[in-house]
């Protein structure tokens, strides 16, 4: 769970861009970041503060694939 705030770190071994998204449950878009160029190791803060508890996923797509991850705010 996610209270507050949440480092996502992703590793990209070679230069790429990157797209990140958060969705509700009901596949609304929260959030969307794109970084462009990226490689080694990339750091950014999920700020989860005025999130209503539940579940959420981050999307992440590069240029080797793409990961969802599910995670749960709680307020």
């Amino acid at each position: 769970p996610i209270a507050g705030e949440a480092t996502l770190k992703i590793y990209v071994p070679i230069k790429t861009n990157i797209s990140i998204a958060l969705t509700n449950i009901h596949g609304q878009g929260i959030s969307s970041e794109s970084i462009l160029n990226a490689e080694g190791l990339v750091e950014r803060k999920l700020n989860a503060n005025g999130l209503a508890s539940g579940v959420y996923f981050v999307n992440v797509v590069t240029g080797s694939g793409e990961k969802v991850v599910k995670r749960v705010i709680v307020q």
